[in-house]
Parts: structure tokens; sequence; C-alpha cells
């Protein structure tokens, strides 16, 4: 019993010190997490950098627009004289060259698509940092969870291991058999093991969290400030939660039930009105409008009608303002000379018009492209809508679920303490057997975990839906105008 004893103190101990990491914890709330994965995330520093590389695009094609200036030089020697200049092997020329757009369709349609493209790369952005805010709340209460689940872990060996303490006792002093000291012996053995699986749960949790935040694994020891998910920090959900009280609001004692008179049909009631149409009208609203995704699929449908209307400007001329001054003024003067000293500057201003008549119907069959895939565009664009909008209802049923599953497991741990209570009282006087006592021990231990767990798909659903909504996003544009 005592080597038993050592065996287990050392397997918990070590558990503790692998949990425990040595290097100095840095503690953090939800906020300062958020800052941290929106400043020094690797996925938007890379995303941020597209992001400038378009805005300089937009900024390239404006230039185009711009006068543009060209110095050209040539100078060759040739085996027969040259009739210019008269009798001479080497011919010089200098030209300066100055072209201004007067009017070009591709031009025109360019400066509106890298608009659009920064555009587009702006909400991909803004689309990141919602998915990022989203994964590391997600992750930040799921360390939570995890401190939970180890601290009920903790509970299960502790009772477990007092149980085997017990069984060893009687059996020393005769009153019980063997077979009932292994039986608890194995079940802390049995307890122990879920112990480590809850750590390493937590370390990858860690580490994925610290992924997020933009460090490698393993280069700090981060610590969230919430060992328990804090529901009543949720105004939200705190207003859902009350709502179903009623249901549980009996007092508690040997000689009463838990549940109040109706029950289930009660609870049924009370979730069918947990959220009105109003409020999932405003969600909807608030989709349609913010939901990052949707917008840059919208977007792309603005791209789409803009390459049509690109596509159209082809059949229209391109015509240039052309001043020169050297050698060449205009096309169809030609004055080199053999030294760059005796050259002959002439200048020259013109308009030069281009203008594609007839290619053998290739722009019908590029226009009849563009728009097919503009008519693609608005039905993805369509179909996202109905999506997101189906995504908006799967949100706020999971909230419904979480908040009657929560409101049930909250009931069912103080039902399943009870109930340990009273097989403790059974036990000792030889009504039940120990293994009857620790199934009634795994009853309250197990609805601890998944009161825990509903507290999390809670969180994790409110925040899916405030994700899906882009409500974020939306606060974050009314901050910046």
């Amino acid at each position: 019993m005592r080597l038993f004893k050592l065996v287990t103190f050392f397997l918990l101990s070590l558990a503790s010190c692998v949990y425990c990491s040595e290097a100095k914890p840095y503690y953090l709330n939800l906020q300062e997490c958020e800052m941290m994965a929106l400043s020094q995330n690797r996925q938007i520093l890379a995303l941020n950098e597209l992001y400038k590389k378009a805005k300089e695009g937009k900024f390239e094609s404006i230039s185009k627009w711009l006068p543009k200036i060209m110095a050209i030089s040539d100078l060759f020697t040739n085996q027969e004289p040259q009739i210019f200049p008269a009798g001479k092997h080497n011919t010089f020329l200098t030209q300066l060259s100055l072209t201004q757009a007067v009017f070009s369709a591709d031009k025109y349609y360019d400066v509106k698509l890298a608009a659009l493209q920064a555009t587009h790369l702006d909400l991909l952005l803004q689309a990141l940092h919602n998915d990022i805010l989203f994964n590391v709340r997600s992750l930040y209460y799921k360390i939570s969870l995890d401190h939970e689940m180890i601290a009920n872990a903790k509970e299960h060996i502790d009772i477990l291991r007092n149980l085997s303490d017990e069984m060893q006792y009687h059996y020393n002093i005769g009153t019980t058999i063997l077979l009932n000291v292994n039986q608890a012996k194995v079940a802390v053995a049995n307890a122990t093991t879920i112990y480590y699986r809850r750590i390493k749960d937590l370390k990858s949790d860690r580490d994925a969290l610290s992924e997020l935040l933009g460090y490698n694994p393993g280069e700090y020891r981060l610590e969230i400030e919430d060992d328990i998910i804090p529901l009543g920090d949720f105004d939200e959900l705190v207003v859902k939660l009350d709502k179903v009280d009623e249901i549980f609001n009996n007092p508690i004692n040997n000689n009463t039930l838990i549940y109040s008179e109706g029950y289930p049909k009660t609870k049924l009631d009370v979730m069918d009105k947990l959220y009105s149409y109003e409020e999932i009208e405003s969600w909807e609203k608030i989709a349609e409008k913010f939901n990052p995704i949707l917008r840059t699929q919208f977007n792309e449908v603005a791209i789409a009608n803009q390459e049509v209307s690109k596509q159209v400007g082809k059949y229209f001329p391109k015509v240039d303002f052309v001043a020169n001054f050297g050698g060449q003024p205009n096309p169809y003067n030609f004055y080199p000379e053999n030294t760059i000293g005796s050259q002959q500057f002439q200048w020259g201003v013109g308009v030069q018009a281009t203008w594609l008549i007839f290619d053998s119907f290739g722009r019908e069959s590029r226009l009849k492209q563009s728009r097919y895939e503009r008519n693609s565009k608005q039905f993805d664009y369509q179909h996202s809508k109905q999506t997101t909008l189906r995504l908006i209802r799967d949100q706020i049923y999971s909230i419904e679920e979480s908040v009657a599953n929560f409101a049930t497991n909250e009931g069912n741990v103080i039902l399943a303490d009870q109930t340990l209570s009273q097989a403790r009282d059974q036990f000792e006087i030889g009504y039940i057997t120990i293994y009857d006592f620790q199934i009634a021990v795994n009853g309250l231990i197990e609805a601890k975990n998944k009161l825990s767990e509903s507290a999390y798909d809670l969180v994790h659903a409110y925040y899916g839906l405030r994700h899906c909504s882009g409500i974020d996003v939306k606060a974050q544009l009314e901050k910046e105008m």
C-alpha cells in the first residue's frame, strides 16, 4: 500500500512538473491576446504586405495617365557611307520624347480595377482579422476549459484515492476483501490517465495560442487570466440564461426534486422563445452588410463588371499627345549626325490615334467571356449570401442548444452531488457495493465536465455568431470613421 501511494504521488508530481514550466509565466487577458494577435500574427502581417502592394498598384495605374518622358541616344558605325550625314560612316541621334495619354479605355479601366483590387485585399485583410479574432477567443476559452477539466480530473483522483485509502484501512482490520482494495486502486490509475490527457490538451492549446499571437510555441510561457469561463461577463448570454433559470428554481435538499413542475415541456417552451424574430432579423441585416467574406465576393462582382466595361472599351480608339525634340521630331523626319556636337535639334508636336477596326471577332469573344465570368461571380455572391444567412441561424440555434445544455448540466451537477452524498451514506452501511459508489463518483465528475463543456460551447457559439455576422468588423469600421 505504501508503495502504491509513493508511485501515485510521483506520477502526479511528474505531471505537475511537466505542466508547470520553470519559465516565468506571462499572464494575459482576452483583450491583450486580441491586440497581440492583430498586430503580430504572421498571416496578418503577410497579407498586410500584399495589401500595401495592391495600394502601390493603384498608384502605378494612375501614373500611366501622367506624362511619360523618354531620352534616347543611338550611335552606329556603318560599312558604307551614309546619305545623312552625307559621306559619313558614323550616325548619331539623340531624342527627347514626351507622351501624354488623351484617351485610353484600357488605362481608364485599369485605374478602376486597381482601386477595386486594393479594396479586395483590404476586405481580405478584414476577413482575416475576423477569423483570427474568432480563433483567439476560441482558444483562449478552450484553455479556460482545459483548466476546469484538469481541476475536475484532480478532484476525481482525490475522491478515488480517499476511497482507496479507506478500502485499504478496512482490509487491514478485516472488514473488507482484497477485491475491493484492488478495484479502488484500478479506479485511481484510470482517473490518473485522464488527468495526463487533460494536461496534454492544455499544453497543445497553449502552443496553438502562442502561434496565433505571433510567437513560436514554447518561446514564452503564456498563461491566461481566466482559469474558469466567466459567463457572467457576457451580458447577452446572461439575459438568455436568466430566461431558463425558472426551470431550476426549486430549493435543493434531500426531499425535493431538482426540476420544476412540468419539466421538460417548460424548458422546450422557453427555448422556442429564446431568440425573437426581430433579434434574428437584426443579426441577419448585420451579416448582409458587414460579413467580410460576403463583402469580398460583392467586390469580386464589381471587379467582374469593370472587366466587362474594359472589354467594351476595346472598341474605342486610343489617342495620345506626343511632343519630340531632337533628331527625329516626328515619325516622318529623321536628322542624324555623325557626332554629338554636330546634331540638329528639331521639335515636333502631334496627336497619335490608333483604332483596331476588326480582329476576326476576337474582341466579341473576349467580351462574352467577361460577361460569363461576371454572371458566375453574381451567382457565387448570391449563394454566399444564402450560406451566410443560414450560418447566422445555425449559430443562433447553437446558442439556444448550449443555453439549454448549460441549464440542464448546471442542475445535473447539483443532482449528481446529491446522489454522491446519498451513495456514500448507503455505502457506509453496506447497502451498495464499492462499484455502485464509484459509479456515483464518476457521475459527479462527468456532470461537472459536461457543465464546463457546455459553458465553453455557449461562449464558442456566441463568438461564432459574432464571427459570422461581422459585427466586430462593423465596430472597427465605425471606430475608424
